[in-house]
């Protein structure tokens, strides 16, 4: 329910108004089909409570947040600007429960994931992987890729060990 520990808001990054209804397919397939359907995430279903919110971006925008694809922040490969929390936070209004985590689905064909602090950034094409699973344990559990843990800081990805505490 809206008190779950992990409530995750969705929201809806260059899609098109005439597109609404791919987002809502692509929340379905990313959250019903992908997330909840996962060995690990389905146990933790009554923990987390998803709301998805669509608003359009502005024709010729790239996106509605600020979003910058390619450029990244260190291993990212999404950029946001200083304020996306607030923008963020603005999108999905201030209800009574507020989100804890947020998910942005871009509408692009590419399948990367992105998070930093309490965003992640999809891309639709990521639909049918790992990605949002793998960006979640980011966003909820606090976990590192294996090349940000600092004792791998010289080593080259990618020739890690593969033990270690990691997505």
């Amino acid at each position: 329910g809206e008190n779950a520990p992990v409530r995750i808001a969705i929201l809806a990054d260059h899609y098109t108004n005439e597109q609404e209804q791919e987002f809502n397919y692509d929340v379905e397939n990313l959250i019903k089909y992908g997330l909840l359907a996962d060995d690990f995430f389905k146990d933790y279903a009554s923990s987390i409570h998803v709301t998805s919110y669509f608003d359009e971006t502005t024709a010729g925008q790239e996106s509605r947040f600020g979003f910058e694809l390619g450029p990244g922040d260190g291993n990212c490969t999404v950029k946001a600007p200083d304020d996306i929390l607030s923008k963020l936070l603005a999108a999905v209004g201030t209800g009574t429960v507020l989100p804890s985590h947020f998910g942005v689905i871009g509408n692009h064909k590419y399948n990367i994931g992105c998070t930093s602090g309490s965003w992640s950034y999809i891309a639709r094409d990521a639909i049918g992987t790992d990605v949002l699973q793998h960006e979640l344990g980011h966003l909820v559990g606090l976990l590192f890729d294996e090349w940000a843990m600092p004792s791998n800081g010289t080593t080259p990805h990618p020739g890690l060990i593969s033990n270690q505490f990691n997505c």
